[in-house]
């Protein structure tokens, strides 16, 4: 594992310790409200599941003899950071990074994510949307490192997910940053749209939620009915499982564990935004009869949130995704190729299909810095 890596899982670890700080912050700043039982039975449902289900992955295949110390650890709710610790004890050893399990630790933090801070910045907006109390600096503070968290998460995933196969570019860490503001801004404009219409329709949104979770995933369950028609062996339980927790995840965000299709990644948001518009629209027709102050401001935060979302979108997937980046090298001279090496090391590749080929052993971080093919810096020119 090079240096960028033991970073990247540094920041991680920072991210994820500030995001407790926050979510006991929270509770602190909301002790005077109902919201604050809520928020503590999240953080420890979120705490509790994570331990659990880290238990289940890491101790099952260990010895008997070696599971004391591990059972300790989860009892003690400390998965994620023994996790990151074990991580960069690894660092030096050449492919530890599988063994010790990065693709569970982003899930992990994933599931963290989901359990705990999403509730929490929900309760946040509906205290300040239901006029219960004035938004302040350290609000903003909690709400910023909750969603930053998130963003961070779901980046996480798609980062170690690509590294999983061999035949797809590593996602890089523009590419991280650019996916992270994505989601920093199209789940934030969500949540105020559903918290916006939370507030003043109350238990319809139970009805609201329900209705796209059912649609998303009768929407999934055809698209995997028709990819995974040839193989049966599959078990259909964990199936539908898998199905209906990320058909609950996409009420809030798109998310796949498979490379991001454009055209579904576009209708998606397109219709996000048509119907982020209308649960709007009824809001502001609740608040016709009263003055109240929070309209205009809440309407340019949600959909400037979202415009900042598409547009890293766009970034993302037009600069620093793994597909774009496959088709830049897919479109080199065979001849050669220029690219950005990490710290100046200059790998030997065979040959420019050979460097796609799953076959065929590629280093962490192998050939792009920052994963941005260019071929115009004559001066780290690699040829083969």
């Amino acid at each position: 594992m090079m240096i960028c890596e033991r970073i990247y899982h540094a920041v991680s670890l920072v991210l994820f310790l500030l995001n407790q700080t926050a979510l006991f912050a929270s509770a602190l700043l909301l002790r005077h409200y109902y919201h604050c039982p809520m928020i503590l039975v999240a953080i420890a449902a979120a705490s509790l599941g994570v331990n659990c289900v880290s238990a289940k992955w890491t101790i099952a295949d260990r010895p008997k003899s070696g599971r004391v110390h591990l059972i300790f650890i989860h009892c003690m709710l400390l998965a994620l950071p023994w996790r990151y610790v074990r991580l960069a004890r690894c660092s030096q050893e050449p492919g530890s990074a599988g063994r010790v399990g990065t693709v569970e630790v982003c899930l992990l933090r994933l599931l963290h994510g989901a359990v705990a801070s999403l509730p929490t910045v929900c309760l946040h907006l509906h205290a300040v949307l239901d006029q219960e109390m004035s938004i302040s600096a350290i609000h903003l503070v909690c709400i910023g490192i909750h969603l930053v968290d998130l963003g961070w998460a779901a980046a996480s995933v798609s980062r170690k997910t690509s590294r999983a196969h061999p035949d797809r570019m590593i996602l890089s860490w523009p590419g991280v940053i650019t996916q992270t503001c994505w989601r920093l801004g199209t789940v934030s404009s969500r949540l105020i749209v559903l918290v916006a219409f939370t507030v003043s329709y109350d238990l319809l949104i139970v009805a609201v939620v329900f209705l796209q979770w059912l649609l998303m995933m009768v929407i999934h369950l055809m698209l995997f009915s028709s990819n995974e028609a040839d193989s049966p062996s599959k078990c259909r339980p964990q199936q539908l499982l898998a199905t209906c927790a990320v058909s609950f995840v996409c009420v809030i965000d798109y998310f796949s564990f498979s490379d991001h299709n454009t055209s579904k990644l576009a209708v998606y948001y397109v219709l996000r935004f048509v119907e982020n518009c209308f649960l709007l629209g009824l809001w502001h027709q609740s608040l016709a009869w009263h003055n109240s102050g929070l309209m205009v401001p809440v309407t340019a935060v949600a959909l400037g949130g979202y415009c900042f979302g598409i547009l890293s979108l766009l970034t993302y997937h037009s600069c620093f995704s793994s597909n774009r980046l496959m088709a830049d090298l897919s479109a080199m001279p065979q001849n050669g190729f220029v690219c950005r090496l990490p710290f100046q090391m200059r790998h030997k590749l065979p040959s420019k299909f050979n460097v796609l080929d799953s076959s065929q052993h590629r280093p962490d971080n192998s050939f792009v810095k920052f994963g941005v093919v260019d071929n115009k810096c004559a001066e780290l020119e690699t040829r083969f």
